[in-house]
Formats: structure tokens, C-alpha cells, sequence
């Protein structure tokens, strides 16, 4: 006889399905945020966790993996709303980051922005250090 295999959500810990629970509540309320008043300064309202302690990698980690996982189930999760849900989770923990915006030209597009979110010098969303280094900075350059 076959073995049944569990779904994967129930062979979850709790803590990872409380993460996804929040990543989902926080990616809805960014997006709503974002429809309803605009782009704006993504750091508004959180600008000051940035001088908090810089988040423990294995943590950055759980959260860039619930905040991928749970976008799954959000209408248009772009990369500013993964970063401002990201940084609200780390917030919650006690943890500095900062969601950096940057541009870039290529062959296929005139203009091509992207956000990612660091935590002290350990990009936690958005992408490597070689994928970003295309960008040029608008907001967050240190």
C-alpha cells in the first residue's frame, strides 16, 4: 500500500505557519497601503528600525522564505511590497532593516526599478549582491 503523504502545510512548525500567517496579513496590507495612497517613501513609518540590531541570518532567512511562500496568494506582490511586509516582520522581531530602491537601463527596458530589503549589511529580500549591483541607488544609499 502506498504511503500517504501529508500536505506540506500541516508538516510545518508552528512557528514557520505563525511566519507565513503574518508574511500573508502584511504582504494585503502593504499592497492595500500602496493602491490607496500612492508610492510615496516606502520608509515612511519605518525608517527607524534601520538603527535597530541587524537580524540573525537564520531569521532574515525564515522570513525571506514566508514572505515568498505567502506572495503566492497576494494580487500583484511586487518587490516593494514583499520588501515593506519583510520589514515589518523584522520590525516585529526587534530587528533594524532598510528597503533600498534603486534603477537601471537595460537592452529590453528604458527604465527598470526594484526594491530589496537590508538588514545591517545581509540582503534579506530582493535579490543577490551580483543581481543588485546593476541598480543605482534612489533610495537607501548609504
Amino acid at each position: 500500500m502506498p504511503e500517504l503523504h501529508r500536505p506540506a502545510l500541516l508538516s510545518l512548525l508552528w512557528r514557520e505557519k505563525w511566519l507565513l500567517g503574518l508574511a500573508f496579513c502584511y504582504l494585503w496590507q502593504a499592497r492595500i497601503l500602496l493602491s490607496l495612497k500612492g508610492f510615496g517613501d516606502p520608509r515612511e513609518g519605518c525608517a527607524a528600525t534601520a538603527r535597530e540590531a541587524q537580524a540573525p541570518t537564520a531569521l532574515a532567512r525564515r522570513i525571506a522564505w514566508s514572505v515568498d511562500q505567502a506572495a503566492r496568494f497576494v494580487l500583484r506582490p511586487t518587490c516593494l511590497v514583499r520588501a515593506m511586509a519583510g520589514q515589518r516582520m523584522l520590525a516585529l522581531k526587534g530587528h533594524g532593516s532598510e528597503i533600498h530602491v534603486g534603477v537601471r537601463k537595460t537592452a529590453d527596458k528604458p527604465f527598470d526599478a526594484h526594491a530589496w530589503l537590508i538588514s545591517g549589511d545581509e540582503i534579506v529580500l530582493g535579490g543577490t549582491q551580483t543581481e543588485l549591483a546593476a541598480f543605482s541607488p534612489l533610495i537607501g544609499a548609504r
